[in-house]
């Protein structure tokens, strides 16, 4: 689902987010977010933050 530009571009207008900032968290190059952004994401999509974030074993 990340993969689809049109995707993070309607999560970035309904969550007020810059739409960069949605595009950097679905890369593999995330290092940091701020716990606020989660918050965001979570509230506006209505799950848990667990739900958010998947841990993915390599």
């Amino acid at each position: 689902m990340c993969s689809e530009s049109r995707f993070w571009r309607e999560l970035a207008r309904l969550t007020g987010l810059r739409p960069n900032t949605i595009s950097h968290l679905c890369s593999n190059e995330v290092d940091r977010v701020h716990l606020s952004t989660f918050d965001i994401i979570s509230k506006t999509l209505n799950v848990s933050l667990n739900e958010l974030i998947v841990q993915v074993d390599e």
